[in-house]
């Protein structure tokens, strides 16, 4: 998927390999770079031929954590919307709240990235659905 400007997406042999590509910025992650995250997390998610989810950073480091310099804050809602077309404006309180659950939902798809490497996630087997349990190793 080239369309990507903040992580490099492919899928071989089962595997989709995401790849934060911010190296100048230590992978900071962005708004930019948790909304393509998001979205190339779910591709893979909807993807039959991939088993499995490989993340990692480009350059030095996995990632710094946050971008708190407002970089690429300027994030279209989705890819169909353009500056041709008028849309609804203002900004109130309404607005607000759901900017900051927006950017919440992009949030909780890497919050499992930023675990200590020490925690150890393990499925128990039930018939119905697996129990996940956090423990410390």
């Amino acid at each position: 998927m080239s369309e990507f400007e903040s992580i490099l997406y492919e899928v071989a042999d089962g595997r989709a390999r995401i790849t934060l590509h911010r190296p100048e910025k230590l992978n900071a992650l962005s708004l930019k770079l948790q909304s393509e995250l998001s979205e190339a997390l779910w591709e893979a998610d909807n993807d039959t031929a991939v088993h499995c989810v490989i993340l990692r950073g480009a350059g030095r480091a996995f990632s710094a954590g946050y971008d708190l310099t407002g970089a690429d804050g300027n994030v279209p809602v989705s890819r169909v919307q353009s500056a041709e077309k008028r849309y609804r404006g203002g900004r109130g309180i309404d607005d607000d709240a759901w900017q900051l659950e927006r950017a919440q939902r992009y949030r909780m798809a890497c919050s499992t990235c930023t675990s200590p490497p020490s925690r150890k996630y393990t499925a128990t087997a039930l018939p119905a659905a697996p129990t996940w349990r956090c423990s410390a190793t």
